[in-house]
């Protein structure tokens, strides 16, 4: 993981795989509660797949997909939301008083003119 971090970009997205899923849980080298703890501690997803058959790969690929997508999405709300013009300042004098109270003071009216 240490390799990964030091060369890879910050919007690499990583999973941490346990191979061997095909076998008997007493004939692995890692059982998969070590697996789930070190993806925890590296802060990934961990799945147990089997090159052999095949099972599990789909869901971890699904898995990487979904995080990737959710990544986007997220990426993309925040390019909006820093796209958007800032609020437009209200009309009045902003004044703040020692205590901490913020008020606004209207700005003084033209007065109407007179009924002719």
């Amino acid at each position: 993981m240490s390799t990964i971090t030091q060369h890879a970009t910050n919007h690499v997205h990583k999973m941490l795989l346990g191979n061997k899923a095909d076998l008997p849980a007493d004939q692995r080298d890692v059982d998969t509660a070590q697996g789930q703890a070190a993806g925890e501690e590296y802060g990934v997803r961990f799945a147990e797949v089997s090159a052999k058959d095949g099972s599990g790969v789909v869901d971890a690929l699904s898995g990487m997909v979904e995080d990737i997508v959710a990544g986007l999405e997220a990426q993309r709300r925040e390019k909006e939301r820093l796209a958007r013009p800032p609020p437009r300042a209200r009309r009045g004098i902003w004044a703040m008083f020692g205590c901490g109270v913020v008020a606004e003071v209207a700005e003084p009216r033209a007065a109407p003119a007179p009924p002719r």
